[in-house]
């Protein structure tokens, strides 16, 4: 669990590094380096509202007792804000259904 809310946060900040900013692409650069690292496909453009959003990691972040069960907490954040619930689709994929 501790390194599924670590992937997630830095993918998260990455992704807020990347997009908000207006950093030289050096500097832009290492934080995606290291999110590649972890994620191994995401959802990613335009996204309905009505559409799940997935973040595949390249190692398993959670055991099979976890998949489909809703989490307590996020780790995935979207913005506008989206009612919805946050669950492990496979024990590499986290899923987002809104």
């Amino acid at each position: 669990m501790k390194k599924l809310l670590a992937g997630s946060r830095l993918f998260l900040i990455a992704l807020s590094i990347v997009s908000c900013t207006s950093k030289t692409d050096q500097e832009a650069k290492a934080p995606q380096e290291q999110v590649q690292n972890i994620v191994s496909a995401h959802t990613h453009g335009i996204v309905s509202r009505e559409s799940a959003v997935r973040i595949q990691f390249y190692d398993r972040m959670t055991d099979s007792a976890q998949v489909n069960k809703p989490l307590e907490h996020s780790p995935i954040t979207i913005k506008p804000k989206v009612k919805g619930t946050t669950v492990w689709r496979d024990s590499r994929t986290l899923e987002f259904r809104p």
